[in-house]
């Protein structure tokens, strides 16, 4: 309730701007503000559930954060989400690279 009250708060009908969330992202990781930037991800799945983006994000935060088998847990979801086609290939192959290096 409080997210969709948010969102009607705004006039593109969002919390953040759908351009921004991106450079904001990197720029919370680049700064190694691995918490926030999670935070973001969470929000941004919110505001888009059928988009991949956030959630490879989440997972490079998840990597950086040490916890590869969350970063896993994000792969397996770009992989519901788009079962074949480029994300999938590219989900597949973290998964198998964090599967054989975890760290």
């Amino acid at each position: 309730a409080a997210v969709a009250a948010a969102r009607r708060s705004r006039p593109e009908g969002t919390l953040v701007p759908p351009g921004r969330i991106g450079p904001i992202f990197e720029e919370l990781l680049g700064s190694n503000q691995l918490e926030r930037a999670l935070a973001l991800t969470e929000l941004w799945v919110l505001i888009g559930p059928k988009d991949v983006g956030p959630h490879f994000s989440m997972a490079r935060v998840f990597v950086r954060m040490g916890r590869p088998d969350r970063a896993i847990a994000c792969y397996h979801a770009v992989l519901a989400l788009r079962s074949d086609g480029p994300a999938a290939d590219t989900a597949r192959r973290e998964i198998a690279r964090l599967q054989k290096d975890p760290g």
